[in-house]
Protein backbone atom coordinates (compact mmCIF):
# COMPACT_ATOMS: atom_id res chain seq x y z
CA UNK A 1 0.00 0.00 0.00
CA UNK A 2 1.30 3.44 -0.90
CA UNK A 3 1.90 6.19 1.68
CA UNK A 4 -1.12 8.25 0.61
CA UNK A 5 -3.44 5.29 1.09
CA UNK A 6 -2.01 4.57 4.53
CA UNK A 7 -2.30 8.22 5.58
CA UNK A 8 -5.91 8.54 4.42
CA UNK A 9 -7.08 5.33 6.06
CA UNK A 10 -5.21 6.18 9.27
CA UNK A 11 -7.07 9.52 9.35
CA UNK A 12 -10.47 7.80 9.12
CA UNK A 13 -9.53 5.27 11.79
CA UNK A 14 -7.97 7.67 14.29
CA UNK A 15 -10.13 10.77 13.79
CA UNK A 16 -13.49 9.35 12.80
CA UNK A 17 -13.32 5.93 14.52
CA UNK A 18 -14.24 4.17 11.29
CA UNK A 19 -12.47 0.93 10.48
CA UNK A 20 -11.03 -1.52 9.88
CA UNK A 21 -10.83 -1.02 6.14
CA UNK A 22 -10.92 -3.53 3.32
CA UNK A 23 -8.44 -2.19 0.77
CA UNK A 24 -8.10 -3.25 -2.86
CA UNK A 25 -5.16 -1.61 -4.62
CA UNK A 26 -6.40 -2.39 -8.11
CA UNK A 27 -10.06 -2.99 -8.87
CA UNK A 28 -10.43 -5.20 -11.93
CA UNK A 29 -13.01 -3.92 -14.40
CA UNK A 30 -14.45 -5.94 -17.26
CA UNK A 31 -15.73 -2.71 -18.79
CA UNK A 32 -16.27 0.96 -18.05
CA UNK A 33 -17.81 3.74 -20.07
CA UNK A 34 -17.78 7.41 -19.13
CA UNK A 35 -20.42 9.46 -20.92
CA UNK A 36 -20.81 6.60 -23.41
CA UNK A 37 -17.11 6.33 -24.29
CA UNK A 38 -14.92 3.37 -23.25
CA UNK A 39 -12.40 4.06 -20.50
CA UNK A 40 -9.45 2.12 -19.10
CA UNK A 41 -9.80 3.53 -15.59
CA UNK A 42 -7.51 2.17 -12.89
CA UNK A 43 -8.71 2.65 -9.34
CA UNK A 44 -8.33 1.53 -5.75
CA UNK A 45 -11.10 1.29 -3.19
CA UNK A 46 -11.37 0.94 0.54
CA UNK A 47 -14.57 -0.14 2.30
CA UNK A 48 -15.57 0.15 5.94
CA UNK A 49 -18.65 0.51 8.11
CA UNK A 50 -19.86 2.55 11.03
CA UNK A 51 -23.05 0.83 12.18
CA UNK A 52 -25.13 0.24 9.06
CA UNK A 53 -23.46 3.06 7.10
CA UNK A 54 -20.95 1.88 4.52
CA UNK A 55 -18.05 4.14 3.58
CA UNK A 56 -16.17 3.76 0.31
CA UNK A 57 -13.00 5.67 -0.48
CA UNK A 58 -12.06 5.72 -4.16
CA UNK A 59 -8.63 6.58 -5.50
CA UNK A 60 -8.21 7.12 -9.24
CA UNK A 61 -4.80 5.78 -10.32
CA UNK A 62 -4.55 7.00 -13.91
CA UNK A 63 -5.73 9.81 -16.16
CA UNK A 64 -8.43 7.83 -17.98
CA UNK A 65 -11.87 9.44 -18.32
CA UNK A 66 -14.15 8.74 -15.36
CA UNK A 67 -16.94 10.33 -13.37
CA UNK A 68 -14.56 10.27 -10.38
CA UNK A 69 -11.90 12.28 -12.19
CA UNK A 70 -14.44 14.81 -13.51
CA UNK A 71 -15.97 15.19 -10.06
CA UNK A 72 -12.64 15.83 -8.33
CA UNK A 73 -11.65 18.41 -10.95
CA UNK A 74 -14.98 20.22 -10.48
CA UNK A 75 -15.72 19.83 -6.75
CA UNK A 76 -12.47 18.71 -5.11
CA UNK A 77 -12.32 15.94 -2.56
CA UNK A 78 -15.72 15.29 -1.03
CA UNK A 79 -18.66 12.91 -1.23
CA UNK A 80 -18.98 11.62 -4.77
CA UNK A 81 -22.13 9.52 -4.62
CA UNK A 82 -24.94 7.99 -2.66
CA UNK A 83 -25.39 4.32 -3.42
CA UNK A 84 -28.74 2.63 -3.86
CA UNK A 85 -29.11 -1.13 -4.10
CA UNK A 86 -30.93 -1.91 -7.33
CA UNK A 87 -32.67 -5.27 -7.58
CA UNK A 88 -33.72 -4.24 -11.09
CA UNK A 89 -30.92 -2.09 -12.49
CA UNK A 90 -32.68 -1.29 -15.77
CA UNK A 91 -35.82 -0.12 -13.94
CA UNK A 92 -33.74 2.12 -11.68
CA UNK A 93 -31.90 3.63 -14.65
CA UNK A 94 -35.19 4.29 -16.40
CA UNK A 95 -36.67 5.89 -13.26
CA UNK A 96 -33.58 8.07 -12.92
CA UNK A 97 -33.95 9.21 -16.53
CA UNK A 98 -37.64 10.02 -15.98
CA UNK A 99 -36.55 12.19 -13.02
CA UNK A 100 -34.06 14.08 -15.19
CA UNK A 101 -30.86 12.22 -14.29
CA UNK A 102 -28.18 11.69 -16.91
CA UNK A 103 -25.99 8.61 -17.24
CA UNK A 104 -22.39 9.51 -16.42
CA UNK A 105 -20.65 6.22 -16.00
CA UNK A 106 -21.43 2.54 -16.12
CA UNK A 107 -19.24 -0.44 -15.61
CA UNK A 108 -18.80 -4.05 -14.62
CA UNK A 109 -16.42 -5.11 -11.87
CA UNK A 110 -14.74 -8.43 -12.65
CA UNK A 111 -16.47 -11.13 -10.58
CA UNK A 112 -18.64 -8.61 -8.69
CA UNK A 113 -21.18 -7.21 -11.14
CA UNK A 114 -22.32 -3.93 -12.57
CA UNK A 115 -22.86 -0.38 -11.37
CA UNK A 116 -23.99 2.94 -12.81
CA UNK A 117 -23.46 6.56 -11.79
CA UNK A 118 -26.10 9.12 -12.74
CA UNK A 119 -26.35 12.82 -11.99
CA UNK A 120 -28.76 15.70 -12.09
CA UNK A 121 -27.79 19.34 -12.22
CA UNK A 122 -29.33 20.37 -8.90
CA UNK A 123 -27.60 17.88 -6.59
CA UNK A 124 -24.53 20.03 -5.75
CA UNK A 125 -22.35 17.50 -7.48
CA UNK A 126 -23.34 14.39 -5.54
CA UNK A 127 -24.04 11.50 -7.89
CA UNK A 128 -26.49 8.64 -7.58
CA UNK A 129 -25.07 5.14 -7.90
CA UNK A 130 -27.24 2.12 -8.58
CA UNK A 131 -25.67 -1.21 -7.81
CA UNK A 132 -27.15 -4.72 -7.96
CA UNK A 133 -26.19 -7.07 -5.13
CA UNK A 134 -25.06 -10.45 -6.45
CA UNK A 135 -24.01 -12.97 -3.81
CA UNK A 136 -20.30 -12.09 -4.03
CA UNK A 137 -21.04 -8.45 -3.14
CA UNK A 138 -23.30 -9.47 -0.28
CA UNK A 139 -20.58 -11.73 1.12
CA UNK A 140 -17.86 -9.07 0.95
CA UNK A 141 -20.05 -6.40 2.51
CA UNK A 142 -21.21 -8.68 5.31
CA UNK A 143 -17.63 -9.60 6.17
CA UNK A 144 -16.42 -5.98 6.15
CA UNK A 145 -19.38 -4.95 8.30
CA UNK A 146 -18.63 -7.76 10.78
CA UNK A 147 -15.07 -6.46 11.09
CA UNK A 148 -16.40 -3.09 12.25
CA UNK A 149 -18.63 -4.71 14.86
CA UNK A 150 -15.95 -7.03 16.22
CA UNK A 151 -13.02 -4.64 15.86
CA UNK A 152 -10.23 -4.96 18.36
CA UNK A 153 -7.70 -2.56 16.84
CA UNK A 154 -5.66 -5.23 15.11
CA UNK A 155 -5.34 -5.25 11.34
CA UNK A 156 -6.79 -1.77 10.73
CA UNK A 157 -6.31 -2.25 6.96
CA UNK A 158 -7.01 -5.64 5.44
CA UNK A 159 -6.51 -6.78 1.89
CA UNK A 160 -8.35 -10.10 1.84
CA UNK A 161 -11.67 -11.46 3.00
Amino acid sequence: MEALDTFLLKHWIENLDIGPWFYRERIPLDSLTCRGEPSDLEMSISLSYSGDMQFELIEVRNDAPSAYKEFRQTYGERQHHLEFIADDLDANIERGRRLGYQMEQEGVFTNAGSFVNMSKGDTLGTKTEFIPMPEVRRKIRAEVKNWSVDRDGTEPVRTSI
